[in-house]
């Protein structure tokens, strides 16, 4: 007997083809939210990296204009804002795919780090002497 005459075949595999049926419209629906969620994730993430290094860019630049390049002191920082500037201008954030791009962005951090270690201010732009003080 052929399966197309077979009037219980429908009902033998029905806990199979509803299976079947069920796995492939959660397929669909799920890589419909996936990449939904996927592209809020990255919208939300890039918005972030994008704020942190403009913020260090701005930072540099003003430091850069800021800086009293006379002395000895002054002359290191110099330096190391520009290292942090070029560190800043060789990211490419413009792809993601790139696989040092989180490492670079470690190495901008620690960059920034020593920058804020020398000249003696914290990130939110107080100097360490001004921390001390209470009225």
């Amino acid at each position: 007997m052929a399966d197309a005459e077979d009037p219980f075949e429908s009902l033998l595999f029905l806990e199979e083809n509803c299976h079947k049926d069920g796995y492939n419209e959660g397929w669909i629906v799920g890589q419909g939210k996936g990449l939904s969620v996927g592209r809020g994730l990255g919208i939300d993430k890039g918005k972030e990296i994008g704020s942190e290094i403009g913020y260090y860019s701005g930072f540099v630049s003003t430091w850069l204009l800021l800086i009293d390049k006379s002395d000895k002191k002054g002359a290191r920082v110099n330096t190391q804002l520009q290292n942090l500037n070029s560190l800043i201008d060789q990211l490419s954030i413009t792809d993601p795919t790139d696989e040092n791009l989180f490492a670079n962005i470690e190495k901008v951090r620690a960059k920034f780090k020593k920058i804020i270690s020398l000249l003696g201010v914290s990130p939110e732009g107080r100097t360490q002497e001004t921390e001390m003080l209470s009225f």
